[in-house]
């Protein structure tokens, strides 16, 4: 969010200030716009007139949906009586405000304590305090109306089944008797394709008409998204069962630094060392995953978000949760987890690593059937200087492993882990040059086929402190 009051200056000059804010207890997932079909996906710039002459007006970012537990709307910016503020912000995202002079002025309201509200929509640009809320525009994407899609395999030497799942998201458009049964559509030779009637948020599976492994799954993001198409290759065929995972390169172990208060020793099998890829076996045990399950559920799991709104999202469907460094209790497992991660990490590359409230939540993940997280990048992935307050690595940890599926793959280097229990994967993307990595650390999380995929994910990063925590940073 950025906050821009412009008022005037020296000789009539207009001064900008610029205020940027991220909030590090608002769990927003950060999706690739143009993997979304839905209304917000572009920032917008909103004025913000206060109208009333009795004085000024505090405005408030208020969190949508509310967290657990409650997150207090954050102060924005003051608006004098008569004079306004531009920010630039999301459709979906939603403000309050009130009288800066009222007795409970000195403390942080609840949402509920705000003189009033509104959200911002689509095509919003201006907004006086108190006005009528705006009316949201109709996007025709946005329409649960049937309409025709085509489903082409394009898999050279494999007959495809597709499948409509009983999970399909849009279960409110269809008719009760059908919501628990998986309908199969069609066979699909090679280079063969069909048509059939499909709904915003329905879901369609790719099976191997041979061996009836799910090995993909086309998700309908608007109206209109009338063309699917499944490539065998890539990732998909890493991710397939007949694929056996990548043996390491060399064998090496880490032992558990005495500074923290700790002697254990863990096998590391190395996969590749630039960029550094390795498991490190037994790096968590089945209580403390446990505790960290109930700590997710504590808080709430919670869907993928776009700027605070619910979305169709094919990239990745999953449930989450932020867990946080615990400021109170330095012995908390979040924190000696963190601390051990970032002494493994700066044991084999060196990085100037501290470990803190500054760093990234870990982000509990639990996957389940069909559930998925498409190639993507955890950092800058393109060949470029590091970017001071950037990701240098990732450790992801594996406490529950699926029947079928779930393994996690590297397109670009072919490797495939597929890690056991209590295990995790360290992986780093900034070169001994300072470069970042050029793509090869690009990843995978694939489809699980039956059972349930629980993983912690931990992001590092150099160069963060309290005056200056990740939430600064874009990278």
């Amino acid at each position: 969010l950025a906050v821009r009051e412009t008022m005037p200056g020296a000789h009539g000059v207009p001064r900008v200030f610029i205020l940027t804010t991220l909030f590090a207890r608002v769990a927003i997932e950060r999706t690739s716009a143009s993997k979304i079909r839905q209304r917000g996906q572009e920032p917008v710039e909103v004025v913000f007139a206060n109208p009333y002459t009795d004085g000024p007006r505090d405005l408030f970012w208020v969190p949508t949906p509310p967290t657990i537990p409650p997150s207090p709307p954050a102060k924005m910016a003051t608006i004098e009586a008569g004079r306004e503020v531009t920010m630039t912000t999301y459709a979906g995202h939603e403000f309050g405000w009130r009288a800066v002079g009222s007795d409970a002025a000195a403390t942080p309201p609840t949402a509920d304590e705000l003189d009033g509200r509104v959200a911002i929509v689509a095509g919003l640009s201006r907004y006086a305090l108190g006005d009528a809320a705006p009316v949201i525009a109709t996007d025709p994407r946005d329409s649960d109306a049937p309409f025709a899609a085509t489903f082409a395999n394009n898999a050279p030497q494999r007959t495809m089944r597709l499948r409509r799942p009983s999970d399909t998201t849009n279960n409110k458009a269809r008719s009760p008797e059908t919501d628990d049964v998986d309908r199969d559509i069609a066979v699909l030779a090679p280079r063969q394709e069909t048509s059939t009637e499909v709904r915003r948020g329905d879901f369609v599976d790719w099976l191997d008409a041979e061996t009836d492994e799910l090995l993909y799954r086309s998700v309908i993001e608007y109206h209109g998204h009338s063309r699917h198409v499944f490539a065998d290759g890539g990732h998909t065929t890493l991710c397939a069962d007949a694929t056996p995972p990548s043996t390491a390169t060399r064998r090496a172990t880490f032992m558990e630094p005495a500074a923290l208060n700790g002697s254990s020793s863990y096998e590391v099998s190395v996969l590749t060392e630039a960029p550094f890829i390795a498991v490190v076996h037994n790096w968590t045990t089945t209580a403390e995953c446990e505790s960290l399950e109930a700590a997710a559920l504590r808080t709430g799991l919670s869907g993928a978000q776009v700027f605070g709104q619910q979305a169709i999202i094919a990239d990745r469907r999953a449930l989450s949760a932020n867990l946080y460094w615990d400021r109170r209790d330095p012995n908390a497992l979040t924190n000696s987890l963190i601390e051990r991660a970032f002494a493994l990490t700066t044991h084999f590359r060196g990085y100037p690593l501290v470990p803190g409230p500054a760093q990234e939540p870990l982000n509990f993940i639990q996957y389940g059937r069909a559930e998925e997280y498409r190639p993507h990048c955890d950092g800058v992935c393109r060949r470029r200087p590091y970017a001071r307050g950037g990701r240098v690595a990732t450790l992801l940890h594996y406490c529950k492993i699926p029947d079928t599926g779930g393994a996690t793959v590297f397109p670009k280097l072919g490797l495939k882990v597929r890690a056991a229990p209590n295990d995790a994967l360290l992986f780093t993307y900034k070169g001994d040059d300072g470069y970042m990595d050029d793509g090869f650390t690009l990843h995978a999380g694939c489809l699980v086929g039956n059972g349930t995929k629980q993983v912690l994910t931990m992001w590092m990063r150099e160069d963060v402190h309290d005056a200056e925590p990740w939430s600064d940073f874009l990278s």
